[in-house]
């Protein structure tokens, strides 16, 4: 497992992060595991996310991406099988995480390492060829971004990347007007309506709207 703390040996007067979280990355064909990556938050809120990944050229487990850098992986993908029909894409662990322990049917929520800012080097092969693979029975692919203007425009640059490449449904689910750049996200929605049990309840809430795609635009 991953330190309890970050910085591990922190200097004096550093800040000091507790884990709060911990996420669990695998290979999605072999299920292997490639990485854990920690949610570390202070006592003030403030919080770190580190990952910790094997070495290209060791093997050795370090902080940071090692081999996965360039082409970074997918948080859950290798969960997608016959059963699955919707898709979701969020932004970060703790979104994928809630939405998958909420228990949708037939619903599964998946992310990438890093956030936003590392968005041109996702591992794109491998989400579509785990569709091919394993998404037989997949309806629709949505894209749930966080509340604010890098968030939505990261989402429309991933569906660009893969439209072409996959020919299943894909939409934009959009935050109500007043939510906008507030950062709001799929587990702040989740921890507000606890009671979703099924993807139609999302939309019946009236917070969100579903924006479906045509030709280059949502």
């Amino acid at each position: 497992d991953i330190p309890g703390q970050w910085p591990v040996k922190p200097r004096k007067n550093e800040t000091v992060y507790n884990l709060a979280e911990q996420y669990r990355y695998y290979d999605w064909q072999h299920r292997n595991q490639i990485g854990i990556v920690g949610r570390y938050e202070s006592v003030s809120g403030q919080k770190q996310v580190i990952p910790y990944f094997q070495r290209w050229d060791t093997g050795a487990w370090k902080a940071g991406l090692g081999k996965y850098k360039h082409s970074r992986p997918w948080y859950g993908l290798h969960l997608l099988n016959d059963q699955t029909n919707i898709l979701i894409i969020v932004e970060g662990e703790k979104c994928a995480q809630a939405l998958n322990k909420q228990g949708l049917k037939d619903v599964l929520a998946i992310t990438w390492q890093g956030g936003c800012k590392v968005a041109e080097r996702i591992d794109y092969a491998a989400l579509i060829q785990a569709i091919a693979a394993k998404g037989r029975n997949l309806q629709g692919i949505y894209f749930w971004p966080d509340s604010d203007v890098q968030g939505i425009q990261c989402m429309y640059n991933i569906w660009k990347k893969i439209k072409d490449e996959i020919d299943i449904s894909m939409s934009l689910i959009d935050p109500e007007p007043m939510l906008k750049d507030s950062g709001w996200d799929a587990a702040d929605f989740l921890s507000e309506y606890n009671n979703i049990k099924k993807f139609s309840d999302i939309e019946e809430t009236g917070l969100i709207y579903i924006k479906y795609a045509s030709g280059d635009e949502f």
